[in-house]
Order: structure tokens, then C-alpha cells, then sequence
């Protein structure tokens, strides 16, 4: 029977460890679980950043894309007006020499013309809102760095 009583003793002695040793894991979980929380957090917040970033990206490549096609539409329109002004020019040295009738085709294509005029105009604006052109310093014309205060070439102070 003592037998019993040292085997249950001994029981209990590994029972009192076993309640330490898993109440020190209890709290190395608790500690592990709020790292892994603060971790998540951070994981959260540079993912919202990638976002961010990516969706710049995107509308950067959108604009670069609309910019390219504007572009593309004022060349055909410089194409476009290039050959009025050629077809002007024929129409006004033949009424020069006398031809009759080039009054109406002067007129039509002079206000076609300054139509197309027009137009490129404000696609050249379109361009230019897409893509702003960088400041330049007052004095010598130079593109100072982002965010500079001084011209870096004449030391004149930037507006």
C-alpha cells in the first residue's frame, strides 16, 4: 500500500509540474498570439499600400495609354490641316490667275481648317492635363528637383 501512496505522491508532483508547464505555455501562446496579431496588422497595412500603389500604377498606365492616343489624334489632325493648307493654297493661285468660282472652296476650307485648328488645340490641352509639364526656375530655365526649394544651377529661389 505505501507503494500506492508514493506512486500517488509522485502523481501529484508531476501533476503540480505539468500545471506549471502549462501555464507557461498558456502564456507563451497568449505572447505568441498578440505578436502574431501585431505582425497581421502590419501584413494588413503593407498590403493596403501595395494596393495603393498598384491602383497608381494602373491610372498611371491609363493616362499614359489615353496620352498616347491623343497624341496619335493630333498627328492625324496636323496630317488633316497640312493638306488643307495645301488644297488653300492651289484654290487661292488659281484664283489668282483668274479662275472663277474658288471664293466658296476658299471659305469651306479656310473654316474647316481653323476648325481643325481648334480641335488640336484643345486635345494639346487634354495632353497637357494628363501630363503637367515639371516647374522651371524663373531665372535660368533649369527643371529643379521635386520638392527643391533653390534652383540647384542659379541658386535663385523657387515659386
Amino acid at each position: 500500500m505505501e507503494i500506492f501512496h508514493k506512486i500517488g505522491d509522485r502523481a501529484k508532483v508531476v501533476g503540480e509540474k505539468a500545471k506549471v508547464v502549462g501555464g507557461k505555455a498558456g502564456e507563451t501562446a497568449k505572447v505568441v498570439g498578440e505578436k502574431a496579431k501585431v505582425v497581421g496588422e502590419r501584413a494588413g497595412v503593407k498590403a493596403r499600400d501595395v494596393g495603393d500603389l498598384a491602383k497608381g500604377i494602373a491610372r498611371k498606365s491609363s493616362e499614359l495609354v489615353e496620352v498616347t492616343k491623343l497624341k496619335y489624334d493630333i498627328s492625324k489632325l496636323e496630317k488633316e490641316m497640312e493638306n488643307n493648307l495645301t488644297a488653300l493654297g492651289q484654290l487661292q493661285y488659281r484664283q489668282f490667275r483668274g479662275e472663277e468660282g474658288m471664293a466658296a472652296e476658299i471659305e469651306r476650307l479656310l473654316t474647316a481648317t481653323a476648325g481643325i485648328d481648334d480641335h488640336i488645340l484643345s486635345l494639346q490641352n487634354e495632353v497637357e492635363r494628363l501630363q503637367p509639364k515639371p516647374p522651371v526656375c524663373g531665372g535660368c530655365q533649369e527643371e529643379p528637383p521635386p520638392g527643391a526649394n533653390f534652383c540647384p544651377r542659379c541658386g535663385k529661389k523657387l515659386e
